[in-house]
């Protein structure tokens, strides 16, 4: 019998038939697991023999039955910790939409607010052209802005006609300052406040560019209450000292000059981790404190400094802890147009 209990090919199945010489006669079937046949075999063991070798196979049916019992309890725990997972992960995946959607619909609360004010807003597009830098460049006409285009030389009449521009001559004071050509063009650039006083928006462009599109499409897609300076971001660069090292290898600038503003920035620990934006084009509410703040120091930087404003610019949102909004190049040229100078040197 232990041969058969602890065989290693066979299962043992047996039953008690009847006794024989005070033993009992069994049939036992052992299924073989190599061929998976029944073999019956006929034994004779002690009533003794019986009991205890059936006392053992209760014994290992117990235990298969708690090892079972054990793993079907696992198995519902895994279920349940399954289901839980799920049923969360689906709660906070809502609850993250949610919060997404409240950001959204305060923002276009924010932004309607901005729009509903938007036609009542005074609005001035400009662009400084000092010494016949680029060529006059019509502009289309659109309801509620002003073209205001500063010169400081006389114009033809039919040089002015159909440009739809207001030629507007340089304030003496700015030109009467001991700066050069290219700064004064700066601080006009920069000093909108200045200029145009009545006006709560503006934009800025460089001579070179032209408008194609919607200006008013191009403004309320953009506008946003958190940001009160708008500019594109930067072709290729997105470094200030890729510029720094741009400017050099173009002669833009002296090198002892770029490499005096390199050493400050570094001494002070300047971070240059804003992005890089291209100073061509600039929407502002020019009249909030912020703005203003930022302007006049963005001057001071280029009236001691080099007149590469975009080398200073950065620097100045790092002192000041500011941000600004950068819109992508693809989206920018829907509603400009990049030309050349009418001269080599670039300003």
């Amino acid at each position: 019998m232990k041969f058969y209990l602890k065989s290693k090919y066979f299962q043992n199945y047996s039953r008690n038939l009847e006794n024989k010489n005070n033993n009992k006669r069994y049939y036992s079937y052992h299924k073989n697991k190599k061929n998976k046949k029944f073999k019956r075999y006929q034994i004779y063991i002690s009533e003794k023999s019986y009991l205890l070798n059936k006392d053992i196979l209760r014994k290992k049916d117990k235990k298969i039955i708690e090892i079972n019992s054990i793993i079907k309890i696992i198995i519902f725990f895994d279920f349940i910790m399954f289901y839980l997972l799920i049923y969360y992960s689906l709660h906070i995946k809502s609850l993250k939409n949610a919060k997404v959607q409240n950001k959204i619909n305060n923002n276009n609360n924010n932004s309607a607010s901005i729009f509903k004010k938007y036609n009542k807003i005074k609005k001035v597009i400009y662009t400084v052209n000092l010494g016949n830098y680029d060529k006059i460049k019509p502009i289309p006409k659109q309801q509620g802005w002003d073209y205001i285009n500063i010169i400081d030389w006389e114009l033809s009449e039919e040089e002015k006609k159909n440009s739809n521009w207001t030629f507007v001559m340089i304030p003496n004071y700015v030109n009467n300052m001991n700066i050069s050509t290219v700064k004064k063009q700066r601080f006009i650039k920069l000093h909108p406040h200045l200029f145009f006083k009545e006006k709560e928006l503006s934009v800025y462009i460089d001579s070179k560019i032209t408008l194609i599109g919607d200006l008013n499409d191009l403004v309320i897609r953009v506008l946003s209450p958190n940001y009160n300076i708008i500019m594109q971001e930067h072709r290729t660069r997105n470094s200030v000292f890729d510029e720094f090292n741009q400017v050099i290898q173009l002669k833009l600038e002296k090198k002892t000059m770029i490499e005096k503003i390199k050493a400050r920035y570094k001494g002070e620990g300047f971070k240059d981790n804003f992005g890089l934006g291209e100073s061509s084009f600039i929407l502002r509410r020019h009249n909030e404190q912020d703005c203003i703040k930022i302007m006049e120091m963005w001057w001071n930087e280029i009236k001691l400094y080099s007149h590469r404003d975009q080398l200073s610019f950065n620097y100045v949102l790092w002192k000041e802890n500011q941000k600004i909004k950068f819109i992508s190049r693809d989206f920018f040229l829907k509603f400009f147009e990049k030309g050349g100078h009418n001269k080599d040197k670039v300003m």
